[in-house]
């Protein structure tokens, strides 16, 4: 499992001027590669490595290599069809130009003096985010005041212990109630639809002209609209975290054939003719088919992925079904 953790640095200028060699040798090569249209790393490092020495003699070749695979994707990525442009001022280390010293709050970077070391302010998130650090990302705040550190840090897997009194509770993903829990928790999606649907009349609106503004006016609704649900499904699952439960039981949801059900929000059970709330009745089947996987397991496997038809209900958990504790 790899988690990232953000830490602060003063600004100092031997930092900073690593950065801009670090921006000029990462716009070489985009330059390079689009202009003779060239993908492979090794041709790129054969066509400007000398050139590049020349114009940033101090720059580690550490440094060189990982500009050289960073442009490579990045050309891949948009298939040569227009130029790439760095404009943050900022670099990526990997373990040979960066060390991070969990124990004594200090970390160590490549600059232009050398690989001096900088202290780090002390916090829990270092403390529960221990393991191996594998590269570091830095990026200065444009404002000349601090240094922003993204470390990656690899944590081995926690073992699964298996307990007789373990809490499970099931979670329903839906299209118009994002989560329903179990215990009849709803998590409100309603202002995220509204904003999806103003973006969606609005697009309409916009589709009759036909211009540059227009295009561009739609592109920008979509991102905003991307940043929204991700935000959105961040706070979701931190709130579903913190509830006191073990053990949290979700669906692969499969939105095939559910945008034409004219009864999404109701269930009706055939057999005793009762109603309930569709999804807090698919987050029950959820729970109870978790509940009945894990205490069959042995306590050398772990893993929920079920196929087998709801307890309760018609056809309300299709799909893999995934438990995270």
């Amino acid at each position: 499992m790899f988690r990232t953790i953000e830490l602060k640095l003063p600004y100092e200028n031997e930092l900073v001027e690593r950065a801009k060699q670090f921006k000029d040798a990462s716009q070489m090569f985009p330059d390079y590669g689009f202009k003779s249209k060239m993908l492979n790393k090794n041709k790129l490092k054969k066509g400007i490595y000398r050139t590049e020495s020349k114009k940033v003699p101090t720059l580690p070749s550490a440094f060189v290599l990982t500009v050289r695979d960073k442009t490579s994707e990045m050309l891949k990525l948009t298939k040569i069809q227009k130029g790439i442009k760095k404009k943050s001022l900022s670099m990526i280390y990997d373990k040979r130009t960066f060390k991070f010293y969990s124990d004594s709050n200090a970390m160590s970077l490549s600059t232009v003096q050398g690989i001096p070391g900088y202290p780090i302010a002390h916090s829990t998130t270092i403390d529960k985010s221990r393991g191996e650090y594998t590269n570091a990302q830095a990026i200065t705040d444009g404002k000349g005041e601090r240094i922003f550190v993204m470390v990656q840090v690899e944590i081995p897997d926690r073992e699964v212990m298996r307990k007789e009194d373990m809490k499970i509770v099931g979670m329903s993903i839906g299209m118009r109630n994002i989560t329903a829990v179990s215990n009849n928790i709803f998590f409100n999606s309603k202002y995220l639809m509204e904003v999806k649907g103003r973006h969606r009349y609005l697009n309409r609106k916009q589709q009759h002209s036909n211009t540059n503004s227009a295009r561009s006016k739609s592109k920008n609704m979509e991102e905003r609209e991307r940043r929204l649900v991700r935000d959105v499904n961040y706070l979701i699952s931190k709130d579903a975290v913190s509830l006191p439960f073990d053990i949290l039981a979700l669906e692969t949801l499969n939105p095939a054939g559910m945008k034409g059900n004219k009864h999404d929000t109701l269930f009706k059970c055939s057999n005793y003719a009762s109603e309930s709330n569709a999804d807090i009745n698919a987050s029950r089947n959820i729970e109870v088919l978790c509940k009945s996987k894990y205490f069959r397991l042995s306590p050398a496997s772990q893993s929920f992925r079920l196929d087998e038809t709801p307890l309760i209900g018609g056809e309300e958990t299709s799909g893999e079904l995934q438990s995270f504790s």
